[in-house]
């Protein structure tokens, strides 16, 4: 029988369930590369076999045996929680995660008492569902650090007192696909939910299309699937300020006629972009044209290459979807490159 396990120091992720049973486990050796640990990874081995309400496996958190906790102190040094480590711990206060980086997949759903997550600027991730269902949280008791790159889908749905002015960091990259339904910024909404500085979902139109939809200015980022499936829409303005544009964020609208996004100076590549609109940029048939563009500033004439990118597919109705981005490059060879790797992908001939 299994009492010993040293794991690669390389390893990033233990699935849920991974060491079920292991009945004498008692000893396991974790690196410092580890990001995830699954539900019940190490249910039923020796590890589970103490006195203490909380089961720490190193610098990790794996889980509370109690589900009446209601105040814990997390130990010094730990960097993760583990998956559904206080799902559905309906009687805990709040909480101070001083120092750790990772919070995992359903963490804390379901913890109907929950008033307060305080994070600090080694918070890096927030799993999917983590808070789903903390209706007592509010903005201004949730605190999440300077750090954070990622929220996970679903990770505040149903948090019901959470609103469109909860304070996002400028660290953050990424928010997963309906992260902030069913949460007060949603309910009081127009047609587009915001979160900070972010376009998180847009509401179903009471006619079931919209005419123009502006994405306000100031925008920084756009969440998976924010889009995603929901209308019929004959134009979209993505203003210059927006500089991430997540996981198939328009994939599957019946009808886009434009996207404008102009310029688009923070993305990676045109490739990553259409991506993000289309969900499978090599299923999309492309059209590239190079004109060049005059202008004069102050006494100065420059010409610069403009390139404009005409994508189109149609959905599961028919309809045409068309997109054009009009994409400003000064780096002539960059943009070669970016064409060597659409052909190559069979994107263009």
């Amino acid at each position: 029988a299994l009492e010993t396990a040293t794991l690669p120091a390389t390893l990033e992720t233990i699935g849920t369930q991974a060491f079920y049973g292991c009945e004498k486990l008692l000893n396991v050796s974790i690196g410092d590369a580890l990001t995830s640990i699954g539900s019940g990874a190490f249910e039923g081995t020796k590890l589970y076999q103490t006195e203490e309400d909380v089961v720490y496996l190193g610098n990790w958190l794996l889980i509370a045996k109690n589900k009446e906790i209601e105040v814990v102190t997390i130990k010094a040094g730990t960097v993760g929680i583990a998956d559904s480590a206080f799902a559905k711990c309906t009687k805990l206060g709040d909480v101070t995660l001083s120092g750790v980086k990772y919070i995992g997949t359903s963490a804390f759903g379901g913890c109907t008492d929950l008033y307060g997550v305080y994070c600090d600027d080694a918070l890096l991730s927030i799993g999917s569902g983590a808070f789903s269902g903390c209706t007592f949280l509010k903005n201004t008791t949730l605190v999440f650090g300077n750090s954070l790159k990622t929220i996970g889908d679903y990770a505040f749905y149903g948090c019901s007192q959470i609103s469109e002015t909860l304070d996002l960091p400028a660290s953050l990259t990424s928010i997963g696909t309906y992260a902030f339904n069913e949460t007060a910024a949603y309910k009081y909404a127009g047609d587009i939910v915001y979160v900070d500085n972010w376009a998180v979902a847009i509401k179903a139109p009471p006619m079931g299309f919209f005419t123009d939809i502006v994405i306000k200015s100031g925008t920084v980022g756009i969440a998976n699937h924010a889009f995603y499936s929901s209308v019929v829409m004959f134009s979209i303005v993505i203003p210059d300020s927006v500089e991430y544009i997540g996981r198939s964020a328009f994939y599957n609208c019946q009808i886009v006629q434009m996207i404008s996004l102009e310029p688009i100076a923070k993305r990676a590549d045109i490739y990553d972009l259409l991506d993000g609109i289309f969900g499978d940029a090599t299923s999309v048939p492309m059209e590239i044209v190079r004109t060049m563009i005059t202008s004069t500033v102050n006494g100065v004439t420059k010409t610069n290459p403009r390139y404009t990118v005409r994508v189109s597919s149609k959905d599961d109705f028919g309809f045409d979807i068309t997109c054009a981005l009009n994409v400003s490059r000064g780096n002539t060879d960059k943009f070669n490159n970016l064409l060597a790797r659409f052909k190559a992908k069979g994107i263009i001939s």
